[in-house]
């Protein structure tokens, strides 16, 4: 009897999800949400939590959807070649937000020990996410304040038995100061936030087919956020427990930015990226490299009504 070895395909595929989920207790449902939204936070290093200035708050910190204006439309598209594809569709509205996300493994090859194909392994993942900010008022010297709540579903298809879904519900707040200063940087800090994520604080576990479940990890993510001269950003998240992100993002001129960042999960994570802005269009670009795993490029595109 010949025995079965999974290809390369395969080995791409466990080592990605392997990587994602080996830094706490993940399940499938948080690792395909830690995906994120949008190319920007990707190119920052996944930073944040504390400017949630567009759409991406809705899985980042859904507080800043309370700082959002009209009829917002985003959408992605992000390959690691031969390994998978991710993309969503995100809607807004003033201060509401609502997506839907596809993880794509593909048809994954089990070969024997000769090279014949023995069979084929699908794995998807789709996701839906909803979102709410308010703003709570103002706080002497701190500034502004918001709360928001997001709700996430995700739904897992792949050979019956590891069919299955999950969801949770994360809560978050919002401090941001859009005229900071201080008397030691006089019109240097034009800006700084901070920002607060319990992340699956409510949650019904994901369960398959087979009967297995998997509880969705508690997790607190505290970020911070300044801005200088208006046009440099520096911004740092704390996962507590187990991760640290930064990101830098500066823009020279009012129609780019350029951003860098870092993600120590691990291993250490960089990730750069740039957006070009036109009237109400945007487009954003991100590249990570990680150590492990093939290189992961992404593209967004932003519509502000």
């Amino acid at each position: 009897m010949m025995a079965k070895r999974p290809s390369s395909g395969l080995i791409l595929v466990q080592i990605f999800l392997v990587c994602f989920c080996s830094v706490s207790a993940e399940n499938a449902g948080s690792v395909f949400f830690n995906l994120g939204i949008g190319a920007r936070p990707t190119s920052l290093g996944t930073a944040f939590v504390a400017l949630a200035d567009d759409l991406s708050a809705l899985i980042f910190n859904s507080a800043g959807l309370s700082r959002l204006n009209g009829l917002r439309f985003s959408s992605c598209y992000d390959t690691r070649p031969d390994t998978t594809n991710y993309a969503h569709i995100t809607v807004g509205l003033h201060n509401v937000a609502f997506s839907f996300h596809v993880l794509d493994c593909g048809k994954v090859l089990e070969t024997d020990q000769f090279g014949n194909i023995m069979s084929y392994i699908s794995y998807r993942n789709f996701g839906f996410l909803s979102g709410l900010g308010l703003t709570g008022g103002k706080i002497p010297i701190l500034g502004v304040w918001s709360v928001g709540i997001a709700g996430k579903l995700v739904v897992i298809r792949t050979q019956a038995p590891g069919d299955g879904w999950g969801a949770a519900v994360d809560l978050s707040l919002l401090i941001q100061n859009q005229k900071a200063t201080t008397a030691f940087l006089p019109n240097m800090l034009s800006r700084w936030g901070g920002g607060l994520v319990i992340k699956n604080i409510f949650s019904s576990p994901l369960t398959y087919q087979n009967g297995t479940k998997e509880k969705w990890p508690l997790k607190t993510v505290i970020g911070g956020m300044l801005e200088f001269f208006g046009r440099v950003t520096l911004l740092v998240d704390l996962v507590l427990g187990n991760e640290v992100r930064v990101g830098v993002e500066w823009v020279p001129v009012h129609a780019l930015s350029i951003r860098g960042g870092i993600r120590y999960a691990g291993v250490i994570i960089p990730s750069l990226g740039f957006g070009l802005q036109t009237g109400q269009y945007t487009i954003d670009y991100g590249i990570v490299l990680h150590p492990q795993l093939p290189i992961q490029y992404r593209l967004s595109f932003s519509l502000n009504i």
